[in-house]
């Protein structure tokens, strides 16, 4: 009995860290990006249509050509941000699309070939996003 509720406490706690890392990803790049992008006034859940409000950007920055910024811990977020891309392509809307993906290996091959034809450029890794996206989004404002 005493190993069971061993097992159990154990099984416990390796929930609580995977679902604990599976928020501090997205709070940690919105953190990290507030405080990098300050220069250019990046907005929060952004609607580039008002009348649809099922296609939404994290992270808009303004310029000439809008930067939409997406991050995705999982395939289900990684699918939804490349359809979201395509319908404002469909819609006619310019801009320039960024996805951040925190781990490749979360994504199917399938979902990766697909989303990789439709948003213009992507960053993997945490470290690889704190470090681009500021230089990028500098490159393309200028």
């Amino acid at each position: 009995m005493t190993l069971q509720r061993t097992l159990t406490q154990i099984m416990a706690l390796k929930f609580q860290k995977t679902r604990k890392s599976a928020s501090t990803f997205y709070d940690d790049v919105r953190r990290n990006l507030i405080e990098n992008l300050a220069p250019w006034n990046p907005q929060f859940d952004y609607l580039p249509i008002s009348n649809r409000d099922d296609l939404i950007v994290d992270i808009y920055i303004e310029s000439k050509r809008p930067i939409y910024i997406y991050a995705a811990r999982d395939d289900q977020r990684y699918l939804r941000a490349g359809i979201t891309c395509a319908q404002f392509v469909q819609h006619g809307l310019p801009f320039r699309s960024l996805l951040l993906v925190e781990d490749e290996k979360a994504i199917s091959l399938a979902n990766w070939k697909t989303v990789t034809n439709i948003v213009d450029k992507q960053f993997i890794g945490t470290d690889d996003i704190l470090k681009s996206v500021p230089d990028f989004v500098r490159r393309e404002v200028a």
